[in-house]
């Protein structure tokens, strides 16, 4: 039994620790000259979005050439020179080919290729042709505070 928890206690130690390590989990702390806040944030959206990722679910049916793929994560590199957008997510990374025909929205605004940078959130809905990843629709989030630092 003892050797049954302590295993126990060792994996749930690793499980947050890993948790942490990929951003699944937060923590902060604050402190007033009477007391310590200290708060723990499980970053829902990170795990809602991995299971889905993981699926690669198909959004449409049809031919298998044109069958758009959704991917989601953090800008890892931009190489608008080349036309391509590297994102990375958990365990995988990702490189798009990104064209003129691709739409790209930053905030919701028009942008092209060269306004994305490595950290920014992004969904990827792409087709796949052989091993080539053409992207279709790049929508790209940046949040206030970090479009202000830039």
């Amino acid at each position: 039994m003892r050797i049954f928890c302590v295993a126990f206690l060792l994996t749930v130690v690793a499980a947050v620790g890993a948790g942490f390590y990929f951003g699944a989990f937060t923590m902060t702390t604050e402190s007033t000259e009477t007391s310590w806040a200290v708060s723990l944030v499980v970053h829902k959206d990170f795990l809602i979005t991995a299971q889905a990722r993981a699926s690669d679910e198909p959004i449409n049916q049809g031919d298998p050439s044109k069958t758009a793929l959704e991917a989601r994560g953090k800008i890892a590199a931009v190489r608008p020179e080349i036309g391509e957008l590297q994102v990375s997510e958990n365990f995988r990374n990702w490189k798009f080919r990104v064209d003129n025909q691709t739409q790209i929205l930053l905030n919701e605004n028009p942008s092209k290729l060269a306004d994305l940078r490595g950290g920014d959130e992004v969904s990827v809905t792409f087709t796949k042709q052989g091993q080539v990843l053409n992207a279709s629709l790049v929508l790209c989030t940046r949040r206030a505070v970090e479009a202000e630092d830039r």
